[in-house]
């Protein structure tokens, strides 16, 4: 891929963007997108929310903690469970579960539009520190909105923007305190006050948390200045050296899953497709490393 950011000399496997796969491999892929979406469909509890984790042996568990992200994408996979390929739901069954998992999120507990990221799935009621998440209930209305644009339903159309226009983005940058810089905060904790941290970077994991807030209606989109605010933060991984590198493999890749990020480019200097790229070919260098320490490494890089 020209201009990689990352790319250290002999790294093959980078910037492959027209490779076009083997037969074998294709099938490959596929099972890899059937199998993830099948957690979402066999895991959408009850209550319409989606557990967090399974177990990987034994019995599944039938409760647990749902997540308002793991609902997101939930979303976004029940819908495509109901198109080919894949065929693992009709539309009508699609979009009654949609619905199902929308009409839960409604019924949340929020803050100016803000949900919990932990719910659990008997009680309803928010588990963990941040009782009210910024980034999860971003994830939460993506799916929504996506799944509901993609299955072209005017009902989920209708839910999905009200869950999204009900947020009040520039509320959660706390614009009245003195160290705010039109960045989100992460969200609320148990104790009913903000939390500290906030938002500094953007990357596959805050990219549309951003975009949605700064999309928003006036007064309640954030601050243009806030793309300005986004700051870098090198480090290096098996030899890689890239942006967000102190973080896990999974912050590069979610916004691929909505935006083509070779067409599409943040405010700035980000380059977050080639980013996601070095960030996988570090993450298998780095697996690859420790493979005789680690069966599950040898078996999936």
């Amino acid at each position: 891929m020209p201009g990689m950011v990352g790319r250290r000399e002999g790294a093959s496997g980078l910037g492959a963007g027209d490779y076009d796969p083997t037969a074998a491999e294709r099938d490959c892929l596929l099972e890899f997108q059937q199998r993830a979406i099948r957690y979402f469909v066999e895991n959408q509890a009850s209550c319409g929310l989606i557990l967090d984790r399974q177990r990987n042996r034994g019995r599944p568990r039938a409760r647990g903690l749902c997540s308002t992200a793991a609902t997101g994408m939930g979303l976004i996979a029940l819908a495509l469970a109901s198109a080919p390929p894949h065929r693992l739901l009709s539309r009508g069954e699609a979009i009654r579960r949609i619905e199902a998992a929308l009409e839960a999120a409604g019924r949340l507990p929020h803050d100016r539009g803000i949900m919990p990221h932990f719910v659990d799935s008997a009680s309803g009621h928010p588990r963990g520190i941040d009782v009210l998440s910024t980034i999860d209930t971003a994830w939460l209305l993506a799916g929504a909105l996506w799944s509901a644009a993609f299955l072209g339903d005017g009902r989920l159309q209708d839910m999905a923007e009200h869950l999204s226009e009900r947020v009040d983005w520039r509320y959660w940058t706390a614009p009245d305190q003195p160290d705010s810089r039109g960045l989100l905060r992460h969200g609320r904790g148990r104790d009913g006050r903000l939390l500290r941290g906030c938002w500094d970077r953007l990357n596959g994991e805050t990219l549309f948390l951003y975009i949605m807030a700064a999309g928003a209606d006036e007064p309640r989109a954030v601050p243009a200045s806030c793309w300005a605010a986004l700051q870098p933060c090198y480090g290096e991984v098996a030899g890689y050296r890239f942006n967000n590198a102190d973080l896990g493999l999974f912050v590069f890749q979610y916004s691929l899953d909505l935006l083509d990020l070779r067409r599409w480019h943040a405010p700035g200097t980000f380059d977050l497709w080639s980013e996601a790229a070095v960030a996988a070919a570090a993450n298998r260098d780095a697996c690859r490393a420790v493979a005789s320490r680690f069966c599950t490494y040898r078996r999936y890089w």
